[in-house]
């Protein structure tokens, strides 16, 4: 299959592009790149996703990219409507104009919020409003246009590859892991906001890749509409716990200073998983920590 995928020089864009090409599809890589590195196998688009253009014959796209801090969409909330919601909409009449049928949507476990004693899509954050209006989106072309499309509900993506070749490396880095490994191993304070019981789900990247993947490419040929996929683990941990992990692997303490919570911050967020994801806690920290250690060499 050809392939477009958006933010491929993206942490997560990363190894869902080499997965892709060592699965033998041709992709198409869209970012703006800069210092960041893609697979040299993949042709290169380096253009903004919303001016994509000339993708004859592309059986599917992933879209990756958009703006990911729920911090910063409070402080500017038009850029991450225009980035997240514009910008693919910009897309989505793209891929209609060059008829691809199959469309991949990366949303985040940020549009859930505690109801009832459950879980239904009502965000408080910028961020995660603009992830359920392009959900929304989403679905309504499909079912204009009599395509396919898969709306993945990523939750706390982390870990590195097993060779420690690629990793996640955000500039400013607001995600746990990395963030206490580096504390970890340089001995500098970490703060955290709460009383660390908060437990959430974290899923190795490798796991969310392969979701991806199979999205793309196992999608039914006689299906049109969309479907949702929660990626997770369905194993929540708490904060408490990952930085357990991580002195464990690193030998090293972390100095941890507790914050008053955040406004907003939920104690509990585990996914319904539809599928099974194969690392473990252990693995996904054990990667990070070796990822980390060769990236602050």
């Amino acid at each position: 299959m050809k392939v477009l995928v958006t933010g491929a020089a993206g942490y997560i864009g990363q190894f869902v592009t080499k997965q892709l090409l060592d699965e033998g599809h041709e992709v198409v890589a869209c970012d703006y790149f800069a210092d960041k590195k893609v697979d040299s196998r993949a042709e290169r688009m380096r253009v903004n996703c919303a001016y994509v253009s000339n993708i004859d014959e592309t059986d599917a796209i992933i879209h990756l990219a958009g703006e990911i801090s729920v911090g910063e969409s409070a402080r500017d909330p038009y850029l991450y409507y225009h980035q997240n919601i514009g910008t693919l909409n910009e897309l989505l009449d793209t891929a209609r104009t060059y008829d691809v049928k199959n469309f991949v949507f990366a949303s985040s476990a940020a549009v859930y919020q505690p109801w009832k004693g459950g879980w239904e899509a009502g965000p408080d954050s910028v961020y995660g409003q603009t992830k359920l209006a392009g959900e929304w989106l989403v679905k309504a072309w499909a079912k204009a246009h009599g395509r396919q499309a898969t709306i993945l509900r990523f939750f706390n993506v982390a870990g590195a590859a097993h060779n420690g070749s690629m990793g996640e490396n955000h500039e400013p880095e607001t995600h746990l892991i990395p963030r206490a490994i580096r504390a970890a191993l340089t001995g500098k304070a970490f703060t955290v906001y709460g009383d660390g019981t908060q437990v959430r789900d974290y899923v190795h990247v490798l796991d969310v890749a392969d979701a991806c993947v199979r999205a793309a490419t196992d999608y039914p040929g006689d299906f049109t509409g969309w479907r949702l996929w929660d990626v997770g683990r369905g194993k929540g941990v708490t904060v408490n716990e990952v930085l357990s992990e991580i002195e464990v692997v690193t030998g090293k303490h972390i100095d941890a200073m507790h914050l008053p919570e955040r406004e907003g911050d939920v104690k509990y967020l585990v996914a319904n998983p539809q599928g099974a994801y194969r690392h473990s806690l252990s693995t996904i920290v054990e990667t990070a920590v070796e990822w980390e250690r060769r990236r602050l060499k």
